[in-house]
């Protein structure tokens, strides 16, 4: 059951985490869309959408580095799974936890002793469901502010005249000619390409 919990509590941190980049980045994406729809005459230039995928970078970078790579090369403690698991159960009565310190420690301790704290904590842990033991509030919050992004993003794509796709390209690549969304789309010119001499009129 400490295996189990202790999975379940990397797999919970690690959706955690992803959930919280993902919230970041999209809302990140459709603020720098409203602005540059909106709030900056003719959109960002060049060297500001070079700066803003360098300040994206940067944060999805640390981010990645300090929440994500921990939880991929780092187990999660026996105890700290412990912990978890008796608090969901407060029939444990730190027996559990007891159980894991004093193996630590087995030579100092007599087999009879040791013996019944692993027999009580057997005991009480038949009674105690492991899965329900695992926090997700945070999980779950950061859900809800998942969906309440995507549903803004979902919003402003369908009633905003300028695309927020356009600006998100934009930014994500600086260094390609995209040009700035706009109300009016040019679909077809008349009469198209052609070539003229200098002074003519066409």
């Amino acid at each position: 059951k400490i295996q189990s919990t202790r999975r379940a509590v990397k797999l919970t941190d690690l959706a955690t985490v992803l959930v919280a980049l993902g919230s970041g980045l999209l809302a990140y994406l459709l603020a720098v869309a409203v602005a540059d729809h909106w709030l900056i005459p003719g959109g960002f230039t060049v060297l500001e959408r070079t700066v803003l995928f360098i300040v994206l970078v940067i944060g999805v970078c640390w981010f990645a580095y300090t929440r994500l790579w921990p939880l991929l090369v780092q187990s999660i403690n026996p105890v700290y799974a412990a912990r978890a698991i008796e608090e969901s159960s407060p029939t444990l009565k730190n027996s559990l936890i007891n159980l894991l310190l004093f193996r630590q420690r087995r030579t100092d301790i007599p087999d009879a002793v040791y013996r019944t704290l692993e027999e009580q904590a057997a005991q009480r842990l038949t009674r105690v469901h492991a899965e329900s033991s695992i926090d997700r509030s945070w999980l779950i919050r950061l859900g809800y502010v998942l969906v309440a992004v995507v549903a803004l993003a979902g919003l402003y794509k369908v009633f905003s005249p300028k695309d927020p796709l356009i600006a998100a390209e934009r930014v994500l690549l600086p260094w390609a000619d995209i040009v700035p969304a706009s109300r009016v789309s040019i679909l077809a010119v008349t009469p198209g390409t052609v070539t003229v001499a200098r002074g003519e009129t066409v």
